[in-house]
């Protein structure tokens, strides 16, 4: 994960899991041993429901192993959140398929070689994987170096893009691999 880490990160809180299967059921039982799995479950079903679709299966098999949440300051001195989940490179296509059935004209932008896209539903990284991911909301999405990045905002996934490290080093800009 540091190899896509932007020059400008601040803080960074980091999940290295062995099986994120065992870790999301254990998760489920923490929600329901703090009497908090009702409201998980709901909101889940909830969306499924309102979209036809199955929000918890497509994104726990989306993520491999690792999850992250960090922050970066602006030139303005302002912070931007990101939440970071390391994935195959078919995740973008797994999520472009479910924005295809949540909405008509899901957002998609190229950038610097990077394609933008915006998950419809917001705030679902934070409902299904916890509090730790709250301060990204809006679901705007890239993926780079193995890692899906979530933001609030084309802007801030910009931002993210022009302070990778591979930019500031002059590697080449279609750079997707570790």
């Amino acid at each position: 994960m540091s190899t896509i880490l932007p020059s400008n990160t601040h803080t960074i809180s980091f999940l290295g899991l062995s099986d994120f299967r065992t870790y999301y059921a254990k998760y489920k039982k923490f929600l329901a041993n703090h009497n908090n799995l009702y409201e998980h479950s709901k909101w889940i079903q909830e969306k499924d429901k309102k979209y036809e679709v199955q929000l918890e299966p497509t994104f726990s098999a989306i993520v491999n192993n690792e999850l992250a949440m960090t922050s970066t300051y602006t030139a303005s001195g302002n912070q931007e959140y990101f939440a970071l989940i390391q994935a195959k490179e078919e995740s973008i296509q797994i999520l472009q398929h479910l924005n295809n059935s949540i909405t008509k004209d899901p957002f998609e932008e190229n950038y610097r070689g990077f394609k933008l896209s915006k998950f419809e539903i917001n705030d679902v990284i934070s409902k299904l994987y916890g509090h730790l991911f709250s301060s990204v909301k809006e679901n705007y999405f890239s993926y780079v170096g193995g890692y899906l990045i979530f933001a609030n905002s084309t802007s801030s996934l910009k931002a993210f893009i022009n302070n990778l490290p591979f930019y500031r080093e002059g590697i080449s800009p279609n750079f997707r691999g570790l």
